[in-house]
């Protein structure tokens, strides 16, 4: 099994806009340097990797992006558990048959589990089957768009929880004051405890 971003986010999930004003400092205000500014969009992005995605420590998307994971085969049962929650929707499910064409499941053949934030599943529908996959490797591929809501037209950050958008400017921030990573006098903690204690209600059992 495999994970694979697709499409990356159109945004993040705390702007600009917003960094600077929790850093209390004026984005317009003269002596702003530009390397100051691409210092804090780094830094952002930094942020935004250590919880986001396959590799982040919170196991779930926050921003919406397009991702694909893989199965050598379809199971025995009727369920696929999806591994990178949440899910906003199944945008396709592909396999390769047993002659090695590629083929496309009719979308009524499958539903989404009512749980898209924690474990959710990809269900077959009353009376479909799985179909016979050739014996190779990812003869299965799911894409799905991931992520949190906003229920707006182009997705936007506005579904991320804002417990997850506070935790990230406290980690933003954090940065930004500490530059290096020991400080004199004073070893500065790799996730500070308010941010983890936000972060805890939306850690996946078993993500790092």
């Amino acid at each position: 099994m495999s994970l694979t971003r697709i499409t990356a986010p159109s945004t993040t999930p705390v702007s600009e806009e917003e960094t600077w004003s929790h850093l209390r400092l004026n984005l317009d205000a003269y002596g702003v340097e530009p390397s100051d500014r691409a210092h804090v969009l780094s830094l952002i992005n930094a942020a935004t990797s250590r919880l986001d995605g396959r590799d982040g420590i919170l196991g779930r998307c926050l921003v919406p992006q397009e991702w694909s994971q893989t199965l050598d085969q379809f199971p025995a049962g009727n369920a696929i558990e999806l591994r990178l929650p949440p899910i906003i929707s199944i945008v396709s499910v592909s396999y390769v048959d047993s002659d090695g064409a590629t083929q496309t499941m009719t979308s009524s053949d499958y539903e989404l589990s009512a749980d898209t934030h924690w474990r959710p599943r990809l269900r077959l529908a009353y009376n479909a089957s799985w179909p016979t996959t050739r014996d190779q490797h990812d003869a299965v591929t799911i894409r799905a768009l991931l992520g949190y809501d906003s229920g707006n037209s182009p997705q936007d950050a506005a579904g991320v929880p804002q417990s997850i958008k506070h935790a990230l400017l406290l980690l933003i921030s954090d940065l930004y004051e500490h530059r290096e990573t020991v400080t004199v006098g004073t070893s500065v903690a790799p996730m500070p405890m308010t941010v983890d204690a936000l972060l805890a209600p939306y850690r996946l059992l078993g993500s790092a």
